[in-house]
């Protein structure tokens, strides 16, 4: 399945500079997965969302969703 995954803040220096992207994963990955599979420290996220909808880490990807992984905001 093919997915669109934009990262925000500092998470794109996890990945290589990308904020968005697209993916290839298998049927049944899961937003737990993706985090590790693209090894984004999971204290650094404060939201994931699929579709406009914030999603659960056990929620299940589906074929052209629209990944979009937050960090907590700070400062003043």
């Amino acid at each position: 399945m093919r997915l669109t995954v934009t990262l925000y803040g500092n998470l794109p220096s996890y990945v290589g500079g990308r904020e968005k992207f697209t993916l290839e994963l298998e049927p049944g990955t899961t937003v737990q997965d993706l985090i590790k599979q693209l090894r984004l420290p999971k204290e650094e996220i404060w939201l994931v969302s699929i579709n406009g909808s914030r999603a659960a880490e056990t929620q299940p990807l589906r074929d052209g969703d629209d990944i979009r992984i937050f960090e907590p905001v700070s400062g003043g």
